[in-house]
């Protein structure tokens, strides 16, 4: 744990330091205006958002990180897996993570908005369908959607929401990096 504010836990016990490790499979959930920073090796940083519930398995074989609810974000700067992948899923989005900036809500659980702030990520639903690569220099935002048969539909385009580059700036300067907004990382 890099920081924090208000309530966390990890595994149901409430967090009253930074400096704590996380062993693979913790969860972590943080309560209203609450935050959790994770620190992965040097150049990886995470952020929990309020009301969020994450599970944690990083290990440098297999590494996943399922939102089960709320947000989280991350910039990563270097390889913490062997295979230099890491995956995110939520109720709606699969996604394989290399060195890159991005940002997940999960808005209920039939829908999650991913946003890839810097870099390029391969998106799919969590359905196993609608696969492709986000490349973007820039803030590409989609929203993941589960209809009543368990399908997933993507909407391309509903703009930039739950954050904006302060946010992501803000990680990267945590890990003495900076984001440059005029190329993919």
């Amino acid at each position: 744990i890099y920081s924090y504010s208000g309530k966390v836990t990890i595994n149901t016990k409430d967090i009253t330091s930074t400096n704590l490790k996380i062993t693979a499979g913790d969860t972590i959930e943080t309560g209203e205006k609450s935050f959790c920073d994770i620190l992965i090796n040097k150049k990886t940083i995470a952020r929990i958002g309020e009301n969020s519930k994450v599970i944690f398995h990083i290990t440098p074989e297999d590494s996943f990180i399922n939102i089960e609810k709320g947000q989280f974000g991350s910039i990563s700067r270097e390889k913490f897996t062997k295979a230099g992948v890491y995956k995110i899923s939520t109720p709606t989005i699969a996604a394989a993570i290399r060195g890159t900036s991005f940002l997940v809500n999960v808005e209920n659980p039939s829908s999650s908005y991913f946003c890839v702030c810097n870099g390029t990520i391969n998106l799919s639903g969590s359905d196993g369908g609608a696969k492709e690569n986000v490349t973007a220099a820039h803030h590409i935002g989609k929203r993941f959607i589960k209809d009543a048969n368990g399908k997933i539909s993507i909407d391309d385009n509903p703009g930039l929401l739950y954050h904006g580059d302060k946010e992501i700036e803000d990680l990267a300067a945590m890990i003495n990096e900076k984001v440059d907004w005029t190329k993919p990382d």
